[in-house]
């Protein structure tokens, strides 16, 4: 067993001499959303017996995108990163302790974990970036803001890296209601990498809460060309650009983009952006033809629902939307049977957030006049489903479409 030094100053266990070049190439793949650093960091784990931050990420980053905790390979890969943890050094051993609280559905402990990581040991990437993702699966904005501050203070411009911790303090202001210091941050950060799509992501979402129109249109298009090739974000970015050309009244446009990327679709966050895409669409007053359809067939292809909050409430919409769809009949029915012990943080989002969204979007399909009481009772803990602010927003756009129904009935 070897240390070796990373590429921004952590030292890594490993056993074989390839080990350090393709965790750097995949912590680049990572941060700039290209490639396939999952497979790589794979191929590392089945390569090198020594290797245990492979394994933190993969099977972190599955958790993350919604796979069953209780799957068996899930659990195997679980049980090989604790026994070669225990080869690994202390700092390592804390990632897979923080492992483990995450696959046992306690996200926001987990999330604290890898905060005291990073805490201890500053420049260690991964565990910065899974603090930032975590609260951002659990909507915590201000445990993600402190968490952010601490990081950037202790990057300069000479540290590999920097941008992207400057690019999460952007998103963190941004989720805190702190646009000027966003757009800051965010700018300095774009300027110092013009591929830091996280940066850009955060500017994105300033523009969006201020409806800011025109900066947003420029800063997407102008960029476009860069972050269509981010293969592992370009989804969302485009998204972003859709819901402004919804706004604008621009629904060719903005239907046009579905269709382009509901033929490469693949995973639940792209369906997730997608649906809300065309719910957003006909909340505005659109019409979107027989696209509903293509999103229930999209998330009838995943077959681990319920592990996901923010994954789970879009299925719910398109699942109300196409009742009659075999899998929306079994999404209900294995919703229903989910999350009933209580057991752990995600047992419980699932049933403040997620059943009730389900029920009042399956409601206002059916122009029942609770709807917008159904919907408003989980304002509370809206943000515990994860997601942005701008994200969630079609839930209160929903409960406001709701209430004109319902007086629309009664009149």
């Amino acid at each position: 067993m070897e240390v070796v030094i990373d590429a921004f100053e952590q030292p890594l266990v490993a056993s074989a001499s390839a080990t350090l070049a393709g965790w750097n190439a995949a912590l680049n793949e990572m941060f700039s959303f290209r490639g396939d650093p999952g497979a790589r960091l794979m191929a590392l784990t089945e390569n090198d017996a020594g290797f245990v931050m492979g394994l933190v990420v993969t099977t972190a980053g599955e958790i993350l995108g919604g796979a069953d905790p209780q799957r068996a390979e899930l659990q195997a890969d679980l049980l090989a990163a604790d026994y070669r943890s225990r080869s690994a050094s202390p700092r390592e051993r804390n990632h897979v302790e923080a492992l483990i609280t995450m696959v046992e559905g306690n996200f926001t402990q987990a999330a604290q974990r890898w905060d005291a990581i990073a805490a201890a040991h500053p420049h260690d990437l991964i565990a910065i970036r899974m603090a930032h993702d975590l609260y951002l699966h659990v909507g915590d904005s201000p445990r993600r803001l402190q968490s952010s501050q601490r990081a950037a203070q202790n990057w300069t411009l000479a540290s590999p890296g920097q941008s992207w911790v400057n690019g999460e303090l952007a998103f963190a202001f941004e989720e805190s209601g702190h646009f000027a210091e966003a757009e800051e941050k965010g700018l300095a950060a774009l300027a110092a990498d013009p591929d830091d799509a996280w940066a850009l992501h955060a500017l994105a979402h300033v523009y969006e809460s201020q409806q800011r129109h025109q900066d947003a249109m420029d800063l997407l298009t102008s960029t476009q060309d860069r972050w269509e090739t981010q293969n592992l974000f370009s989804t969302h970015l485009i998204w972003h650009l859709a819901i402004r050309l919804i706004a604008s009244g621009e629904i060719t446009a903005a239907l046009a983009v579905f269709d382009d990327e509901i033929q490469k679709a693949e995973r639940g966050f792209a369906f997730a952006d997608l649906t809300s895409l065309i719910w957003r669409a006909e909340l505005a007053g659109y019409e979107v033809g027989d696209r509903w359809q293509q999103v229930a067939d999209c998330w009838a292809t995943v077959d681990e629902h319920h592990h996901s909050a923010f994954l789970d409430v879009h299925a719910s919409m398109a699942f109300a939307t196409c009742p009659e769809s075999p899998a929306a009949r079994q999404f209900w029915v294995t919703l229903e049977k989910s999350h009933n012990a209580l057991h752990c943080e995600n047992d419980e989002i699932f049933a403040q957030v997620v059943k009730p969204l389900g029920e009042g979007f399956r409601q206002y399909r059916n122009f029942d006049g609770q709807t917008a009481d159904t919907l408003s009772a989980v304002f509370p803990a809206l943000q515990s489903m994860g997601g942005s602010v701008v994200q969630r927003q079609v839930v209160k756009m929903t409960q406001r479409a709701a209430k004109e129904q319902a007086e629309s009935i009664k009149e």
